[in-house]
Protein backbone atom coordinates (compact mmCIF):
# COMPACT_ATOMS: atom_id res chain seq x y z
CA UNK A 1 0.00 0.00 0.00
CA UNK A 2 2.74 2.41 1.00
CA UNK A 3 4.76 1.29 -2.59
CA UNK A 4 1.42 2.55 -4.58
CA UNK A 5 0.82 5.65 -2.56
CA UNK A 6 4.52 6.83 -2.93
CA UNK A 7 4.65 5.88 -6.84
CA UNK A 8 1.40 7.32 -7.64
CA UNK A 9 3.12 10.79 -5.44
CA UNK A 10 5.92 10.30 -7.11
CA UNK A 11 3.88 10.76 -10.04
CA UNK A 12 1.89 13.42 -9.34
CA UNK A 13 5.09 15.53 -8.29
CA UNK A 14 6.65 14.45 -11.66
CA UNK A 15 4.08 15.81 -13.47
CA UNK A 16 3.57 19.38 -11.70
CA UNK A 17 7.54 19.56 -11.85
CA UNK A 18 7.92 18.85 -15.18
CA UNK A 19 4.59 20.69 -17.07
CA UNK A 20 3.00 19.02 -20.28
CA UNK A 21 2.96 21.34 -23.11
CA UNK A 22 -0.93 20.80 -24.16
CA UNK A 23 -1.05 19.63 -27.69
CA UNK A 24 -4.42 20.22 -30.42
CA UNK A 25 -6.15 18.14 -33.10
CA UNK A 26 -6.47 19.57 -36.41
CA UNK A 27 -8.47 17.92 -39.16
CA UNK A 28 -7.79 19.17 -42.38
CA UNK A 29 -11.04 18.78 -44.81
CA UNK A 30 -11.85 20.35 -48.60
CA UNK A 31 -13.50 23.65 -47.16
CA UNK A 32 -13.14 22.77 -43.19
CA UNK A 33 -10.24 23.47 -40.32
CA UNK A 34 -12.10 21.43 -37.07
CA UNK A 35 -10.02 21.65 -34.11
CA UNK A 36 -10.18 19.61 -30.45
CA UNK A 37 -8.31 20.37 -27.35
CA UNK A 38 -7.94 18.43 -23.96
CA UNK A 39 -7.71 20.47 -20.48
CA UNK A 40 -7.36 24.04 -21.90
CA UNK A 41 -9.09 26.75 -20.26
CA UNK A 42 -11.73 25.44 -17.62
CA UNK A 43 -13.06 22.80 -20.65
CA UNK A 44 -11.96 19.07 -20.22
CA UNK A 45 -12.41 19.26 -24.29
CA UNK A 46 -12.53 21.87 -26.62
CA UNK A 47 -14.02 21.58 -30.07
CA UNK A 48 -13.95 24.47 -32.88
CA UNK A 49 -14.20 24.70 -36.42
CA UNK A 50 -13.52 27.22 -39.18
CA UNK A 51 -14.71 27.25 -42.70
CA UNK A 52 -12.55 27.96 -45.01
CA UNK A 53 -12.80 31.05 -47.90
CA UNK A 54 -11.79 28.84 -50.88
CA UNK A 55 -11.01 24.75 -51.46
CA UNK A 56 -7.99 24.07 -49.84
CA UNK A 57 -7.19 20.36 -51.85
CA UNK A 58 -8.69 21.06 -55.11
CA UNK A 59 -5.78 21.55 -57.79
CA UNK A 60 -3.77 22.47 -55.26
CA UNK A 61 -0.49 21.15 -57.16
CA UNK A 62 -0.91 23.70 -59.26
CA UNK A 63 -0.55 26.99 -56.45
CA UNK A 64 0.70 25.81 -53.38
CA UNK A 65 1.43 29.93 -52.40
CA UNK A 66 -2.32 30.14 -52.58
CA UNK A 67 -2.83 26.94 -50.30
CA UNK A 68 -0.99 28.64 -47.65
CA UNK A 69 -2.54 32.15 -48.05
CA UNK A 70 -6.00 30.47 -47.87
CA UNK A 71 -4.76 27.95 -45.11
CA UNK A 72 -3.32 30.55 -43.04
CA UNK A 73 -6.24 32.75 -43.34
CA UNK A 74 -8.62 29.98 -41.72
CA UNK A 75 -5.85 28.91 -39.37
CA UNK A 76 -5.60 32.38 -37.80
CA UNK A 77 -9.07 32.81 -36.98
CA UNK A 78 -9.40 29.15 -35.62
CA UNK A 79 -6.06 30.30 -33.05
CA UNK A 80 -7.53 33.38 -32.10
CA UNK A 81 -10.65 31.54 -30.30
CA UNK A 82 -8.38 28.84 -28.32
CA UNK A 83 -7.44 29.78 -24.87
CA UNK A 84 -3.66 28.85 -25.04
CA UNK A 85 -1.15 31.93 -24.69
CA UNK A 86 -1.65 34.16 -27.44
CA UNK A 87 2.14 35.03 -28.10
CA UNK A 88 3.24 31.52 -27.80
CA UNK A 89 3.11 29.12 -30.91
CA UNK A 90 0.96 26.10 -30.17
CA UNK A 91 1.81 22.61 -31.27
CA UNK A 92 -0.81 20.45 -33.04
CA UNK A 93 -1.19 17.05 -34.51
CA UNK A 94 -2.29 17.90 -37.83
CA UNK A 95 -4.50 15.46 -39.73
CA UNK A 96 -4.88 15.34 -43.37
CA UNK A 97 -7.08 13.65 -45.73
CA UNK A 98 -6.41 10.05 -46.59
CA UNK A 99 -6.18 11.28 -50.52
CA UNK A 100 -2.79 12.67 -50.39
CA UNK A 101 -1.60 10.18 -48.24
CA UNK A 102 0.09 6.83 -50.07
CA UNK A 103 -0.06 3.87 -47.45
CA UNK A 104 1.45 0.86 -48.52
CA UNK A 105 2.92 -2.80 -46.36
CA UNK A 106 5.65 -4.38 -47.57
CA UNK A 107 7.75 -7.92 -46.06
CA UNK A 108 11.22 -7.85 -45.04
CA UNK A 109 13.35 -10.65 -43.92
CA UNK A 110 14.31 -10.50 -40.03
CA UNK A 111 17.57 -8.61 -39.66
CA UNK A 112 19.06 -6.91 -36.69
CA UNK A 113 20.43 -3.25 -36.43
CA UNK A 114 21.46 -1.04 -39.17
CA UNK A 115 20.94 -3.91 -41.43
CA UNK A 116 16.91 -3.88 -40.73
CA UNK A 117 17.06 0.07 -41.12
CA UNK A 118 19.04 0.24 -44.83
CA UNK A 119 16.91 -2.82 -46.12
CA UNK A 120 13.81 -0.33 -45.24
CA UNK A 121 15.38 2.50 -46.37
CA UNK A 122 16.00 0.94 -49.95
CA UNK A 123 12.49 -0.59 -49.82
CA UNK A 124 11.50 2.58 -49.45
CA UNK A 125 12.92 4.43 -52.56
CA UNK A 126 11.64 0.99 -55.10
CA UNK A 127 8.63 1.23 -54.01
CA UNK A 128 7.67 4.86 -53.56
CA UNK A 129 4.36 5.85 -55.91
CA UNK A 130 6.20 8.83 -56.20
CA UNK A 131 9.36 10.59 -57.14
CA UNK A 132 11.57 9.84 -54.09
CA UNK A 133 12.99 13.12 -53.78
CA UNK A 134 10.35 15.09 -53.66
CA UNK A 135 8.46 13.12 -50.89
CA UNK A 136 8.46 12.75 -47.45
CA UNK A 137 7.93 9.15 -46.21
CA UNK A 138 7.94 7.48 -42.30
CA UNK A 139 7.71 4.23 -41.62
CA UNK A 140 6.68 1.92 -38.88
CA UNK A 141 7.19 -1.81 -38.27
CA UNK A 142 3.68 -3.79 -37.40
CA UNK A 143 4.06 -5.92 -34.24
CA UNK A 144 6.75 -7.80 -32.50
CA UNK A 145 8.74 -10.77 -34.92
CA UNK A 146 7.96 -13.88 -33.25
CA UNK A 147 10.80 -16.36 -32.58
CA UNK A 148 9.33 -18.67 -35.54
CA UNK A 149 8.45 -16.05 -38.27
CA UNK A 150 10.83 -15.34 -40.94
CA UNK A 151 9.84 -11.93 -42.37
CA UNK A 152 7.69 -8.71 -40.33
CA UNK A 153 5.50 -6.34 -41.85
CA UNK A 154 6.10 -2.80 -42.41
CA UNK A 155 3.85 0.56 -42.74
CA UNK A 156 5.22 2.71 -45.25
CA UNK A 157 3.67 6.28 -45.98
CA UNK A 158 4.48 8.67 -48.61
CA UNK A 159 3.22 12.37 -49.49
CA UNK A 160 4.48 15.21 -51.48
CA UNK A 161 7.33 17.28 -49.70
CA UNK A 162 5.94 20.94 -51.44
CA UNK A 163 1.88 20.16 -49.53
CA UNK A 164 3.96 19.93 -46.42
CA UNK A 165 5.95 22.50 -46.27
CA UNK A 166 2.81 24.84 -47.48
CA UNK A 167 0.79 23.27 -44.91
CA UNK A 168 3.68 23.95 -42.61
CA UNK A 169 3.91 27.58 -43.15
CA UNK A 170 0.32 28.14 -43.21
CA UNK A 171 0.40 26.39 -39.61
CA UNK A 172 3.58 29.15 -38.58
CA UNK A 173 2.11 32.05 -40.17
CA UNK A 174 -1.00 31.47 -37.35
CA UNK A 175 0.91 30.60 -34.89
CA UNK A 176 0.71 26.94 -34.99
CA UNK A 177 3.13 24.32 -35.42
CA UNK A 178 2.90 20.19 -36.20
CA UNK A 179 4.50 17.68 -34.02
CA UNK A 180 3.48 15.65 -36.42
CA UNK A 181 1.54 15.22 -39.56
CA UNK A 182 -0.67 12.12 -40.55
CA UNK A 183 -3.54 11.00 -42.18
CA UNK A 184 -7.06 10.67 -40.67
CA UNK A 185 -7.33 7.07 -40.49
CA UNK A 186 -4.25 6.95 -38.23
CA UNK A 187 -6.14 9.57 -35.97
CA UNK A 188 -9.25 7.61 -36.20
CA UNK A 189 -7.76 4.46 -35.41
CA UNK A 190 -5.90 5.64 -32.25
CA UNK A 191 -9.46 7.04 -30.81
CA UNK A 192 -11.13 3.99 -31.61
CA UNK A 193 -8.55 2.07 -29.33
CA UNK A 194 -8.36 4.46 -26.54
CA UNK A 195 -12.21 5.05 -26.36
CA UNK A 196 -14.65 2.66 -27.79
CA UNK A 197 -16.24 0.42 -25.23
CA UNK A 198 -15.01 -2.99 -25.78
CA UNK A 199 -12.97 -2.57 -28.82
CA UNK A 200 -10.50 -5.71 -28.64
CA UNK A 201 -7.01 -5.32 -29.12
CA UNK A 202 -6.16 -8.31 -29.89
CA UNK A 203 -8.08 -8.53 -33.30
CA UNK A 204 -8.58 -7.70 -36.50
CA UNK A 205 -10.81 -4.75 -37.14
CA UNK A 206 -12.31 -2.71 -40.37
CA UNK A 207 -12.95 1.05 -40.37
CA UNK A 208 -15.25 2.45 -43.01
CA UNK A 209 -14.97 6.70 -42.84
CA UNK A 210 -17.21 8.26 -45.18
CA UNK A 211 -17.27 12.29 -45.23
CA UNK A 212 -17.94 14.99 -48.06
CA UNK A 213 -14.39 14.32 -49.12
CA UNK A 214 -14.96 10.78 -50.00
CA UNK A 215 -14.97 6.70 -48.58
CA UNK A 216 -12.18 5.93 -46.65
CA UNK A 217 -11.48 2.24 -45.61
CA UNK A 218 -8.71 1.42 -43.28
CA UNK A 219 -7.67 -2.14 -41.66
CA UNK A 220 -6.49 -2.34 -37.75
CA UNK A 221 -4.54 -5.63 -36.96
CA UNK A 222 -5.07 -5.26 -32.89
CA UNK A 223 -4.95 -1.76 -32.25
CA UNK A 224 -2.26 -0.36 -35.09
CA UNK A 225 -3.52 1.12 -38.30
CA UNK A 226 -2.12 -1.09 -41.26
CA UNK A 227 -3.63 0.00 -43.93
CA UNK A 228 -6.05 2.45 -46.10
CA UNK A 229 -7.73 2.57 -49.28
CA UNK A 230 -9.18 6.03 -50.07
CA UNK A 231 -11.39 6.99 -52.89
CA UNK A 232 -11.95 11.22 -53.43
CA UNK A 233 -15.94 11.66 -54.35
CA UNK A 234 -15.05 13.39 -57.83
CA UNK A 235 -13.54 10.65 -59.12
CA UNK A 236 -17.22 8.61 -59.26
CA UNK A 237 -19.41 11.25 -59.14
CA UNK A 238 -21.15 11.90 -61.92
CA UNK A 239 -21.53 15.70 -62.89
CA UNK A 240 -24.48 17.13 -64.13
CA UNK A 241 -24.77 20.96 -65.18
CA UNK A 242 -22.35 22.56 -62.35
CA UNK A 243 -23.75 19.87 -59.82
CA UNK A 244 -22.40 16.94 -57.78
CA UNK A 245 -24.36 14.25 -57.29
CA UNK A 246 -24.64 10.11 -56.70
CA UNK A 247 -27.40 7.73 -56.64
CA UNK A 248 -28.16 5.54 -53.80
CA UNK A 249 -27.71 2.65 -55.84
CA UNK A 250 -23.88 4.10 -57.24
CA UNK A 251 -23.43 4.64 -53.39
CA UNK A 252 -24.08 1.45 -51.83
CA UNK A 253 -22.30 -0.18 -55.11
CA UNK A 254 -19.35 1.57 -54.14
CA UNK A 255 -19.19 1.09 -50.37
CA UNK A 256 -19.67 -2.69 -51.00
CA UNK A 257 -17.51 -3.45 -53.58
CA UNK A 258 -14.57 -1.33 -51.82
CA UNK A 259 -15.32 -3.05 -49.04
CA UNK A 260 -15.16 -6.68 -50.37
CA UNK A 261 -11.62 -5.51 -52.12
CA UNK A 262 -10.38 -4.26 -48.96
CA UNK A 263 -11.37 -7.26 -46.73
CA UNK A 264 -10.14 -9.74 -49.33
CA UNK A 265 -6.49 -8.42 -49.19
CA UNK A 266 -6.48 -8.53 -45.77
CA UNK A 267 -7.51 -12.00 -45.81
CA UNK A 268 -4.96 -12.71 -48.41
CA UNK A 269 -1.82 -10.58 -46.60
CA UNK A 270 -2.31 -11.83 -43.46
CA UNK A 271 -3.83 -14.84 -43.17
CA UNK A 272 -6.60 -13.79 -40.64
CA UNK A 273 -10.04 -12.52 -40.59
CA UNK A 274 -11.68 -9.15 -39.29
CA UNK A 275 -13.67 -9.46 -36.22
CA UNK A 276 -15.94 -6.13 -36.83
CA UNK A 277 -16.53 -3.18 -39.46
CA UNK A 278 -16.75 0.52 -37.95
CA UNK A 279 -18.52 2.95 -39.32
CA UNK A 280 -18.25 6.92 -39.36
CA UNK A 281 -20.27 8.41 -41.24
CA UNK A 282 -21.73 11.05 -40.04
CA UNK A 283 -25.66 11.87 -40.72
CA UNK A 284 -25.46 8.76 -42.78
CA UNK A 285 -24.10 6.33 -40.42
CA UNK A 286 -27.38 3.80 -39.70
CA UNK A 287 -27.55 3.89 -43.67
CA UNK A 288 -24.40 2.71 -44.16
CA UNK A 289 -24.39 0.45 -41.39
CA UNK A 290 -27.95 -1.41 -43.25
CA UNK A 291 -26.12 -1.84 -46.72
CA UNK A 292 -23.14 -3.58 -44.75
CA UNK A 293 -25.23 -6.12 -43.02
CA UNK A 294 -27.01 -6.66 -45.29
CA UNK A 295 -23.86 -8.05 -47.86
CA UNK A 296 -21.36 -9.33 -45.32
CA UNK A 297 -21.73 -11.30 -41.64
CA UNK A 298 -19.25 -9.52 -40.20
CA UNK A 299 -20.66 -7.54 -37.22
CA UNK A 300 -21.09 -3.53 -37.82
CA UNK A 301 -20.99 -1.34 -35.26
CA UNK A 302 -21.13 2.74 -35.44
CA UNK A 303 -18.52 4.21 -33.81
CA UNK A 304 -19.39 6.02 -30.09
CA UNK A 305 -16.61 7.07 -28.40
CA UNK A 306 -17.13 6.96 -24.22
CA UNK A 307 -15.09 7.44 -21.04
CA UNK A 308 -13.80 10.81 -19.70
CA UNK A 309 -13.79 12.79 -22.70
CA UNK A 310 -16.14 12.27 -25.56
CA UNK A 311 -17.11 13.81 -28.72
CA UNK A 312 -19.48 13.06 -31.73
CA UNK A 313 -18.51 11.19 -35.24
CA UNK A 314 -18.12 14.79 -36.73
CA UNK A 315 -14.87 15.04 -34.06
CA UNK A 316 -13.39 11.70 -33.91
CA UNK A 317 -10.73 12.77 -36.34
CA UNK A 318 -9.23 16.15 -34.38
CA UNK A 319 -9.91 13.53 -31.29
CA UNK A 320 -7.54 11.32 -32.73
CA UNK A 321 -5.36 13.78 -33.29
CA UNK A 322 -5.19 15.38 -29.70
CA UNK A 323 -4.89 11.78 -28.31
CA UNK A 324 -1.80 11.80 -29.92
CA UNK A 325 -0.13 14.50 -27.97
CA UNK A 326 -1.79 12.82 -24.66
CA UNK A 327 1.19 10.55 -25.70
CA UNK A 328 5.25 11.54 -24.51
CA UNK A 329 7.16 12.63 -27.23
CA UNK A 330 10.05 10.04 -26.69
CA UNK A 331 7.45 7.14 -27.46
CA UNK A 332 5.49 8.25 -30.18
CA UNK A 333 6.73 5.82 -32.96
CA UNK A 334 3.65 6.85 -34.82
CA UNK A 335 4.19 7.84 -37.95
CA UNK A 336 4.67 11.31 -39.03
CA UNK A 337 5.17 13.05 -42.34
CA UNK A 338 7.14 16.09 -41.35
CA UNK A 339 9.95 17.09 -42.18
CA UNK A 340 11.69 16.89 -38.90
CA UNK A 341 11.29 14.65 -35.76
CA UNK A 342 8.07 15.22 -34.38
CA UNK A 343 10.30 15.59 -30.83
CA UNK A 344 12.24 18.74 -31.63
CA UNK A 345 9.57 21.82 -31.63
CA UNK A 346 7.86 20.45 -28.50
CA UNK A 347 11.16 19.67 -26.83
CA UNK A 348 11.90 23.33 -27.33
CA UNK A 349 8.34 24.30 -26.49
CA UNK A 350 8.33 22.02 -23.19
CA UNK A 351 12.12 23.75 -21.75
CA UNK A 352 10.56 27.24 -22.54
CA UNK A 353 7.11 26.39 -20.23
CA UNK A 354 9.81 24.43 -17.55
CA UNK A 355 11.71 27.43 -17.45
CA UNK A 356 8.10 29.64 -17.21
CA UNK A 357 7.24 27.54 -13.97
CA UNK A 358 10.28 27.35 -12.26
CA UNK A 359 10.50 31.00 -12.79
CA UNK A 360 7.07 31.42 -11.30
CA UNK A 361 8.37 28.83 -8.62
CA UNK A 362 11.27 30.83 -7.64
CA UNK A 363 9.18 33.99 -7.58
CA UNK A 364 6.38 32.59 -5.55
CA UNK A 365 9.04 31.25 -2.65
CA UNK A 366 11.45 34.33 -3.04
CA UNK A 367 7.58 36.29 -1.97
CA UNK A 368 7.56 33.89 0.89
CA UNK A 369 10.37 33.78 2.09
CA UNK A 370 10.06 37.69 2.11
CA UNK A 371 6.83 37.43 3.86
CA UNK A 372 8.35 34.98 6.62
CA UNK A 373 11.52 37.19 7.30
CA UNK A 374 8.99 40.11 7.39
CA UNK A 375 7.21 38.13 9.46
CA UNK A 376 9.98 37.06 11.53
CA UNK A 377 11.03 40.94 12.43
CA UNK A 378 7.99 41.86 13.12
CA UNK A 379 7.20 39.49 15.47
CA UNK A 380 10.68 39.69 17.41
CA UNK A 381 10.92 43.91 17.41
CA UNK A 382 6.86 43.97 18.79
CA UNK A 383 8.45 40.95 21.38
CA UNK A 384 11.29 43.30 22.00
CA UNK A 385 9.21 46.24 22.43
CA UNK A 386 7.04 44.58 24.78
CA UNK A 387 10.05 43.17 27.23
CA UNK A 388 11.37 46.62 27.19
CA UNK A 389 8.07 48.24 28.75
CA UNK A 390 7.85 45.72 30.86
CA UNK A 391 10.44 46.58 32.00
CA UNK A 392 10.27 50.00 32.02
CA UNK A 393 6.57 50.02 34.16
CA UNK A 394 8.14 47.20 36.29
CA UNK A 395 7.65 48.35 39.86
CA UNK A 396 11.03 48.47 41.69
CA UNK A 397 11.14 48.16 45.51
CA UNK A 398 11.61 51.55 47.14
CA UNK A 399 15.17 51.47 48.36
CA UNK A 400 16.13 51.14 44.71
CA UNK A 401 14.47 53.49 43.22
CA UNK A 402 15.95 55.86 45.63
CA UNK A 403 19.21 54.62 45.52
CA UNK A 404 18.79 54.68 41.47
CA UNK A 405 17.70 58.61 41.89
CA UNK A 406 20.83 59.22 44.18
CA UNK A 407 23.20 57.79 41.96
CA UNK A 408 21.58 59.95 38.92
CA UNK A 409 22.17 63.14 40.86
CA UNK A 410 25.61 62.65 42.34
CA UNK A 411 26.49 61.18 38.66
CA UNK A 412 25.50 64.42 37.53
CA UNK A 413 27.48 66.21 40.70
CA UNK A 414 30.69 64.93 40.16
CA UNK A 415 30.55 66.00 36.73
CA UNK A 416 30.76 69.32 37.72
CA UNK A 417 32.88 69.11 40.36
CA UNK A 418 35.43 67.23 38.58
CA UNK A 419 34.91 70.24 35.75
CA UNK A 420 35.71 72.62 38.00
CA UNK A 421 38.30 70.81 39.97
CA UNK A 422 40.29 70.36 37.14
CA UNK A 423 40.79 73.90 36.35
CA UNK A 424 41.03 75.59 39.95
CA UNK A 425 43.83 72.46 41.24
CA UNK A 426 45.30 71.56 38.34
CA UNK A 427 48.87 73.31 39.92
CA UNK A 428 48.77 71.15 42.95
CA UNK A 429 47.85 67.63 41.41
CA UNK A 430 44.23 67.05 43.20
CA UNK A 431 42.73 66.01 39.92
CA UNK A 432 43.93 62.93 40.34
CA UNK A 433 43.73 62.62 44.11
CA UNK A 434 39.84 63.47 43.28
CA UNK A 435 39.43 60.62 40.55
CA UNK A 436 40.54 58.21 42.84
CA UNK A 437 38.46 59.24 45.52
CA UNK A 438 35.35 58.18 43.15
CA UNK A 439 36.98 55.83 41.52
CA UNK A 440 37.16 53.51 44.91
CA UNK A 441 33.74 54.95 45.40
CA UNK A 442 32.29 52.25 43.05
CA UNK A 443 28.68 51.39 43.22
CA UNK A 444 28.51 50.66 47.15
CA UNK A 445 29.27 54.13 48.26
CA UNK A 446 27.89 57.33 46.44
CA UNK A 447 30.34 60.64 47.05
CA UNK A 448 28.07 63.33 47.79
CA UNK A 449 30.69 66.39 48.92
CA UNK A 450 34.47 66.61 49.10
CA UNK A 451 36.33 69.28 50.68
CA UNK A 452 39.61 69.89 50.30
CA UNK A 453 42.11 72.03 52.79
CA UNK A 454 44.88 72.35 50.06
CA UNK A 455 47.14 73.97 53.08
CA UNK A 456 46.30 71.42 55.51
CA UNK A 457 46.53 68.73 52.79
CA UNK A 458 43.10 67.18 54.39
CA UNK A 459 40.58 66.21 51.90
CA UNK A 460 37.24 65.52 54.07
CA UNK A 461 34.53 63.19 51.82
CA UNK A 462 30.86 62.86 52.77
CA UNK A 463 28.91 59.93 50.91
CA UNK A 464 25.84 57.65 51.84
CA UNK A 465 26.18 53.51 51.25
CA UNK A 466 23.68 51.26 52.10
CA UNK A 467 25.02 50.19 55.69
CA UNK A 468 27.71 51.09 58.20
CA UNK A 469 29.92 48.56 56.66
CA UNK A 470 29.83 50.81 53.63
CA UNK A 471 31.42 53.43 55.33
CA UNK A 472 34.31 51.18 56.61
CA UNK A 473 35.35 49.63 53.34
CA UNK A 474 35.66 52.94 51.74
CA UNK A 475 38.14 53.91 54.42
CA UNK A 476 39.95 50.80 54.13
CA UNK A 477 40.26 51.73 50.38
CA UNK A 478 41.46 55.40 51.10
CA UNK A 479 44.37 53.95 53.32
CA UNK A 480 45.40 51.40 50.14
CA UNK A 481 46.13 54.87 48.14
CA UNK A 482 50.21 55.32 48.37
CA UNK A 483 49.80 58.99 49.18
CA UNK A 484 47.05 59.03 52.01
CA UNK A 485 48.38 58.69 55.44
CA UNK A 486 45.63 58.72 57.25
CA UNK A 487 41.98 58.33 57.50
CA UNK A 488 39.23 58.27 59.29
CA UNK A 489 35.55 57.82 59.59
CA UNK A 490 34.09 60.14 62.58
CA UNK A 491 31.40 58.32 65.20
CA UNK A 492 29.19 61.63 65.10
CA UNK A 493 30.10 61.39 60.92
CA UNK A 494 27.57 58.15 60.73
CA UNK A 495 23.89 59.21 60.54
CA UNK A 496 21.01 57.15 59.31
CA UNK A 497 19.35 58.83 56.69
CA UNK A 498 16.31 56.72 55.75
CA UNK A 499 17.05 53.68 54.31
CA UNK A 500 20.55 54.90 53.88
CA UNK A 501 23.73 55.51 55.68
CA UNK A 502 25.36 58.98 55.50
CA UNK A 503 29.09 59.03 56.64
CA UNK A 504 31.78 61.08 56.60
CA UNK A 505 35.49 60.85 56.21
CA UNK A 506 38.43 62.68 56.65
CA UNK A 507 41.75 61.88 55.23
CA UNK A 508 45.47 63.38 55.79
CA UNK A 509 47.68 63.35 52.50
CA UNK A 510 51.43 62.30 52.58
CA UNK A 511 53.92 64.94 51.16
CA UNK A 512 53.52 65.90 47.34
CA UNK A 513 55.28 63.09 46.31
CA UNK A 514 52.39 61.94 43.81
Amino acid sequence: MNKIFLKNLFEKLSRILTPRVPIGGIELTNTDIVFVGFDMGSQPVIQLAQKTAAPLFENHQDDYAQLTTTLSDALGRLRAQIPYKPNRRMPVALSIPDTLIYTQVFSLPILQGDDFENAVKLNLQTISPIDFESAYCDWKQLGDASLEATSVQVLASFVDKNLINALERALSLSGFYAIAIEQKAASIIRALAGSVEHFDKTKSHCLVHITSDGISLSLIKGSTFCFNRSLGWPSVVISSSNAREIAFKDFKEIVVSELRSVLNFYSNRFQDTISTIYIIAPGIADEVKNIIAGDFSTPVLPVVLQGERTVSQEWVVPFGAAARGLLARSIDTDISLTPQNTETHYFQSQVISFLSLWRTIIAVVSVVLLAVFLGTYWFLNSFHQSIALSQLTAKPNAQMEELNLLRQEAAAFNQNVAAGLDVALARVLWPGILSDIYSIAGSDAIVTHVSIQAEAKVVTIEAKGANEQVAVDFKNKLLSLPYIQSADVPLDGIVQDGSMVSFRVVAATKSRTY
